[in-house]
């Protein structure tokens, strides 16, 4: 794939120039080295916008990178544990079962020496 000749910014700027010259989008296309394909195709995606708005959407288009890629940990770890899950029901039912007996402990003997009143 070839590696992106214009920034967003600079696309902007080519779209603008096109509504505000009398040019006409082929010599404007022959002029920037761009086809008419790709033109058409950037005014549908940056149609109305400005410079601030442009550097907004690709500051968006990164945080939505970002947040897909937490999302695909996420579920990743859910796949995961769930893979494991079956594995320790199995092991809890073919051993005994675990009876853990929790004393209560008044507060003054659970509180070190130093703080023992």
């Amino acid at each position: 794939m070839k590696a992106r000749q214009f920034s967003n910014e600079q696309i902007v700027s080519i779209l603008q120039e096109a509504t505000r010259s009398e040019k006409t989008v082929v010599s404007l296309c022959q002029d920037k080295g761009i086809s008419e394909a790709t033109f058409y195709a950037w005014r549908q995606k940056f149609g109305g916008l400005h410079q601030k708005e442009v550097l907004r959407l690709k500051e968006l288009e990164k945080e939505n990178a970002r947040l897909k890629k937490l999302l695909a940990d996420r579920d990743l770890e859910i796949d995961c544990l769930n893979d494991l899950l079956p594995k320790f029901i199995s092991l809890e039912r073919r051993d005994s079962p675990l009876i853990f007996a929790v004393e209560p402990r008044s507060p003054v003997a659970s509180c070190p020496s130093c703080c023992a009143v």
